[in-house]
């Protein structure tokens, strides 16, 4: 069993990646990332990822760092005063299953016994969760989205890495975090589904001009009616993350699943208040623009 920090060459300059240790028959990091993208390359391929749930995710960007983007429904809801239980029980699960590793644990257990202040853990993860992790800090784009189906709510991550791979985030309301890793074609048909899961979207529409105000007041002309019909709500929100502190925010688009067709409210910028268009899309342009959200490009 080896314990290893790999170096910033894999991500580049700007992602500092997760230390890493190899249990018994454990591919190596870099082993792992180099199939995903051989892989991802030359087949649509879909594999999975570890299953991580809102505690884990909470406890791991806790001792590791980080910015927090992903929404993490269940622990959100956990009063204040209970939080260090649970995260405190989420990381015995990790380690009880393998997944983590406390380097030094007898370092923590002497200053706990005498009272001495806050220790930071070393923390070392299996190859595949510490590649997980990384994936999802060093995206070059993330695509967010939320949506609404009656009563159930779900949220999407989308990192993209460029042309050679991407990974999706499912995050459920109970706060279980699926992961999914795949080629960018994949994507491109993968996502459109996500989206418009009725099949509405059929022909492109004449375009609504809208101002804030408009919305506020709802002067939206035949946008109000698709509204009060609509069967399923999704929120999209591009974001170009990592580079330098906070996340910036790009195009905003809220999907309405009516019955008879898909309409796009289209916020492109969003500190510009008159800049806001409604219109129905065809799968072409649903697709086209969940491709332009996630690659980047001019709207």
């Amino acid at each position: 069993m080896t314990s290893a920090q790999p170096t910033d060459q894999t991500f580049g300059p700007g992602h500092t990646p997760t230390p890493w240790f190899e249990a018994d028959n454990d591919a190596t990091y870099d082993e792992i990332l180099a199939d995903f993208v051989e892989v991802t390359s030359t087949t649509p391929k879909v594999g999975e990822l570890p299953k991580l749930l809102d505690e884990h995710l909470a406890v791991l960007e806790g001792v590791l760092g980080g910015q927090r983007l992903v929404r993490l429904p269940t622990f959100e809801k956990i009063a204040e005063q209970n939080r260090d239980t649970a995260l405190a029980t989420a990381l015995r699960s990790l380690v009880a299953q393998g997944a983590v590793r406390i380097e030094n644990s007898d370092e923590l257990d002497e200053a706990v016994r005498n009272g001495e202040p806050f220790v930071p853990v070393d923390l070392r993860l299996r190859p595949m969760l510490a590649l997980l992790l990384d994936l999802r800090a060093s995206a070059k784009r993330v695509l967010m989205a939320e949506q609404f189906v009656g009563a159930v709510r779900e949220w999407w991550y989308l990192y993209s890495h460029g042309d050679f791979l991407t990974v999706l985030e499912k995050v459920t309301a109970n706060g279980e975090h699926e992961f999914l890793y795949h080629s960018p074609a994949v994507s491109a048909d993968y996502l459109p589904y996500l989206v418009d899961r009725f099949r509405r979207a059929k022909t492109d529409g004449e375009v609504l001009n809208l101002t804030t105000d408009d919305i506020k007041k709802r002067t939206v002309g035949p946008l109000a009616e698709a509204v009060e019909a609509t069967e399923c709500v999704t929120r999209l929100t591009a974001l170009i993350p990592f580079d330098h502190g906070d996340p910036r925010h790009g195009e905003h688009i809220a999907a309405y699943s009516t019955p008879d067709a898909l309409w796009f409210v289209h916020v492109v910028r969003p500190q510009d208040q008159s800049g806001i268009r409604a219109y129905t899309v065809s799968p072409d342009t649903l697709r086209e623009t969940v491709a332009r959200l996630v690659h980047g490009g001019a709207p």
